[in-house]
């Protein structure tokens, strides 16, 4: 099973070998979410195998218990979301900038990722290639 979010985090010594095989065992087939880019007018997207978004989310919320408000967030809202949409140009002349979501229910939302949640950004990049 390809998981190139688990992945990521072992890249960037987040994991061992160990936890990257407990992750990848602990990923249940959910679906997918839609990850979607505006960057200079134009929207591009992607999309994400929820089971292992939620994962690693959980992971996250888990292992930095005292600084996991996003990770904590996401992992409420991944399990019905269908859609999460970054907006970079906007994101850029905010200071602190925002993800949207869209979920089954209906519901839509924000969440703020502030700019110095590297690896939340850095896997919400990952997860856009």
């Amino acid at each position: 099973m390809e998981a190139k979010l688990i992945r990521y985090l072992r890249e960037q010594k987040l994991i061992n070998q160990e936890e990257e095989k407990e992750l990848i065992g602990r990923i249940i087939p959910t679906g997918k979410i839609v990850i979607e880019t505006h960057r200079q007018g134009k929207i591009t997207s992607s999309d994400i195998k929820r089971g292992e978004f939620f994962v690693v989310m959980k992971y996250l919320k888990e292992k930095y218990e005292k600084n996991n408000e996003v990770s904590s967030q996401l992992v409420k809202k991944i399990p019905g979301m269908l859609r999460i949409i970054i907006d970079d140009d906007r994101n850029e002349q905010m200071g602190n900038p925002i993800i949207e979501y869209r979920r089954r229910n209906g519901e839509d939302g924000t969440i703020v990722v502030r700019r110095c949640h590297k690896i939340v950004w850095g896997i919400l990049n990952e997860c856009r290639k």
